[in-house]
């Protein structure tokens, strides 16, 4: 059932990332086209129903299964960032944390479950990076990397998804 809770908790993340990181205000470029799909051999994928904030403190253990994001906290971990902080606690209790470093032109941004990385998404000039863990094995189940064209119409996105049991990629999309 921790596979549920992680997913939903992804969700809650990215949604704060893109209030954190103040991409909600940005001007999105141009939409991408059509998307050219590749599934390779292996189990169909479905996906589990979302888990409502009800189900999640049920059927998560431990001490981190109550401390979700709120617009309390939410609103904390952007006035931290705004003043300079590097790496803010993002729930309540501490238990979903956000970090952002850079390195020259690229900045590296996470979101931390319980001190492990569920979401890492890094960027440059020349494009973007993202990787999701749900399961918090250490293995990113959800890549996807963009490279940014000299025209927005020359960007190319892949996503991949890979099974959480097997580690074998199941499902690679590239959008251009």
């Amino acid at each position: 059932m921790r596979g549920k809770w992680i997913w939903a908790a992804a969700l809650i993340l990215f949604a704060s990332v893109v209030v954190l990181s103040g991409c909600a205000e940005r001007t999105p470029r141009e939409e991408i086209s059509t998307p050219v799909t590749t599934t390779l051999a292996g189990p169909p994928i479905t996906t589990p129903a979302p888990a409502t904030p009800a189900s999640i403190g049920e059927t998560e253990t431990g001490s981190c299964g109550n401390d979700l994001p709120t617009s309390d906290s939410l609103e904390g971990a952007r006035s931290k960032l705004d003043a300079g902080a590097t790496s803010v606690d993002v729930s309540p209790g501490g238990c979903i944390q956000y970090t952002v470093t850079s390195a020259g032109t690229t900045t590296i941004e996470e979101l931390l479950f319980d001190k492990k990385v569920a979401v890492r998404m890094t960027h440059d000039a020349e494009g973007a990076e993202s990787e999701r863990d749900a399961d918090l094995d250490g293995f990113f189940e959800w890549r996807s990397v963009l490279v940014k064209g000299t025209e927005p119409s020359d960007d190319k996105l892949t996503v991949e998804e890979y099974d959480q049991a097997t580690k074998i990629l199941t499902l690679s999309s590239i959008f251009t």
